[in-house]
């Protein structure tokens, strides 16, 4: 089913650019002498905004020989009887901060939403991005060299390393997370945007019983010629068991309505491939949300849908 929505980043977007992740969280208070009231920038001392419930650790992965950062979130009520479900995402510096916040304003038991704990890959930087590593990190093995990117990219990059992090994420932070925490091992969530989206339709196609909920923004289907494309056909043509797993999966495919056409044209024929295996994903196209702002609006979307006990 297609659905319209309006872009709603507000919120995420102040989230994002008011909260530091790259130091290790504790909490302190600014405090301001009664005379210095009218003079905020007078206060005795300045510190980090603090993001409670959080920390960081980095892991070291031998697969790749690197250093990957960890932002976790655990939330502060009560694990349910089954555990709390976990929300893994990709780009972890540039999203954890805005899904944390989203994970607080909709936790709302009135309305059937818990919290959840998230668990966001990112790497020991301080900026939202790691060009280079994603290209490598995100995009899957081919046995040709893949074609290359978009004309406006770089095109000196590795590439297909998916295997690799998915081998990290099952072997070493899933059964890290597992022991630290009370956790549903049925509903664990991966959330993906742009590489990230291509990374989560490819780890659905290739190992769909890794996850139980799929969520792709703004996938790269464009990435070596639509190859994870092709690759959705041809197994729906000649592998119906695996094509038979994606049935128990919950996909959510979402796009804005500013990005390159071709973005929303890829997503309309991987669904209209997946529905020939009575495949059917949710999609939504987030009316004026370019590449850039269309992620604020896909978390937000896949939150409320993740931190609903009837999904």
């Amino acid at each position: 089913m297609r659905a319209i929505y309006s872009t709603l980043c507000g919120i995420g977007l102040l989230t994002h650019l008011t909260l530091a992740i790259s130091s290790p969280i504790s909490a302190e208070q600014v405090s301001m002498k009664p005379d210095n009231i009218h003079h905020l920038q007078q206060a005795t001392r300045q510190v980090s905004v603090v993001l409670p419930g959080t920390k960081q650790l980095d892991f070291y992965d031998a697969n790749t020989d690197l250093m990957r950062r960890v932002f976790i979130y655990e939330p502060t009520s009560p694990a349910p009887a089954q555990g709390y479900p976990v929300m893994y995402l990709l780009d972890g510096n540039a999203f954890f901060t805005i899904a944390t916040g989203l994970n607080r304003l909709l936790d709302n038991p009135n309305k059937g939403r818990f919290p959840v704990i998230i668990v966001a890959i990112g790497y020991p930087i301080d900026t939202p991005f790691n060009i280079a590593q994603r290209w490598y990190d995100l995009t899957p093995p081919t046995d040709k060299p893949p074609a290359s990117p978009l004309k406006h990219m770089d095109s000196n990059y590795r590439y297909g390393g998916s295997d690799a992090l998915g081998v990290f994420l099952e072997e070493t932070i899933k059964p890290w997370v597992a022991s630290h925490y009370i956790v549903d091992q049925k509903r664990q969530g991966l959330f993906g945007h742009s590489l990230g989206g291509l990374y989560t339709l490819n780890t659905l196609l290739s190992t769909p019983n890794h996850f139980s909920h799929y969520y792709a923004s703004s996938p790269s289907l464009w990435w070596n010629d639509h190859y994870v494309l092709h690759r959705f056909q041809e197994t729906i043509k000649t592998n119906a068991e695996t094509a038979q797993a994606w049935n128990k999966k919950i996909l959510y495919l979402s796009v804005g309505s500013e990005e390159k056409p071709f973005m929303e044209a890829d997503l309309l024929t991987l669904q209209d491939a997946l529905s020939q295996v009575a495949v059917h994903p949710s999609m939504t196209v987030f009316t004026g949300a370019d590449h850039g702002t269309a992620p604020m609006s896909a978390l937000g979307a896949a939150f409320k849908q993740f931190m609903a006990t009837d999904n």
